[in-house]
């Protein structure tokens, strides 16, 4: 069936990184951080506005918690930057620069928007530089010029609103209830005898990596999965070590998740509320035809063809959670979100019907598309063009 891609909203984990707090020595970290020139390259490429509507450019600088803590905790590493690299060009349709949609990089088309962390921030910037770089490797046709690429802006403005309201543990997290959720419970339970926080924590201090407070609190296994993922590639784990691992990846995801299989929609907007009405009002704004001037997250009046959104792991659980309270046919990894992993959102017309197909690194989630105004109905708690 004849369908035109109308939107594409790309919600992007970050890359490799050091942990965000302090964990082993300086020292082994400093070896994996970016080459000068990489970090120059991505400088040239993009621009990032830390604030809306000033004018000002200034370069990124560490947002969050770990902006108390100093360099270089919450920096993407090399390898992280590379990651996204690639993301990026896989983001360039292939063919010849204006044979195809979207094969041309227009600034006034694509928004890229960041979480003000500094991980968020360069991996918005890497990205940008691997679309770039993808571009200026395409064939010219005859005839055209291949123009100038300005450098891409990376948003921060409003950049809180990437990112979960509350977390396990938290103020606000929504509960459990009283509902049908002893299964859930006993499998919570399973994994965490599995898991054994503290004999892992032992471990890794063992190999000097130490920093970790052993604990069987929700709010601890946070921590616990970004020095994992961190020390990806630098420790080999044996496989009792290895099975714990993936025991507190999967963890970690159900403890985020969890309430959405006990109150749902209720829960999910409790918890990532702003960036779900983000999704809607950005493909509300698209069916519309026309963009919101009094909306601070976009600039001009046309509407973008992409919006790429550089956030967290968390953002991405939320998200397939919430995506299978609408969808059966949505079934989320049952995992922590790998480092450098996205989950895309395209708004689709087929046969004049608006649409969503959705894809998880690239590969479709589930066969088909989904009608707009039935996913729609089944997540918004309220109508979406009264967001």
């Amino acid at each position: 069936m004849p369908r035109q891609v109308l939107l594409r909203q790309v919600f992007q984990n970050h890359g490799h990184c050091i942990p965000p707090f302090r964990f082993g020595k300086v020292r082994d970290w400093l070896q994996l951080l970016p080459s000068d020139e990489l970090v120059k390259a991505m400088d040239r490429s993009t621009v990032v506005l830390p604030k809306g509507g000033d004018g000002s450019y200034a370069p990124p600088g560490a947002g969050g918690a770990e902006a108390a803590l100093g360099f270089p905790w919450g920096e993407l590493s090399e390898q992280g930057v590379q990651d996204l690299r690639r993301a990026g060009s896989a983001l360039v349709p292939s063919g010849a620069l204006g044979t195809s949609p979207g094969s041309c990089w227009d600034a006034s088309q694509v928004f890229v928007r960041a979480a003000n962390r500094r991980r968020s921030i360069v991996s918005a910037q890497a990205l940008a530089l691997g679309a770039m770089e993808a571009l200026r490797s395409k064939d010219v046709p005859p005839g055209q010029s291949r123009g100038v690429l300005s450098p891409v802006e990376v948003l921060v403005q409003a950049g809180e609103d990437l990112l979960p309201v509350t977390s396990p543990g938290a103020p606000g997290f929504p509960g459990l209830g009283h509902g049908s959720t002893g299964g859930l419970e006993a499998e919570l339970s399973r994994l965490a005898g599995i898991a054994e926080f503290p004999c892992l924590a032992d471990f890794l201090s063992k190999l000097g990596y130490e920093g970790l407070e052993a604990s069987k609190e929700p709010d601890s296994w946070d921590p616990l999965c970004e020095a994992l993922l961190s020390l990806d590639g630098m420790v080999s784990l044996s496989p009792p070590m290895a099975e714990k691992a993936a025991a507190v990846k999967r963890l970690n995801f159900l403890h985020w998740t969890a309430p959405l299989q006990a109150t749902g929609t209720e829960a999910a907007y409790a918890i990532i509320g702003p960036l779900l009405r983000e999704l809607f009002r950005a493909c509300e704004a698209t069916i519309e035809g026309e963009t919101k001037e009094s909306d601070a997250n976009f600039r001009g009046g046309s509407n973008p063809s992409m919006i790429i959104y550089s956030a967290e792991a968390s953002s991405l659980a939320m998200l397939e959670g919430s995506f299978s309270l609408a969808m059966e046919a949505f079934e989320p990894e049952q995992t922590w979100p790998a480092l450098a992993s996205s989950l895309e959102v395209q708004l689709l017309e087929v046969d004049g019907r608006h649409c969503l197909h959705f894809l998880r690194n690239g590969q479709a989630v589930m066969p088909g598309v989904v009608p707009y105004e039935e996913f729609s109905a089944r997540l918004s708690l309220e109508r979406p063009n009264q967001l």
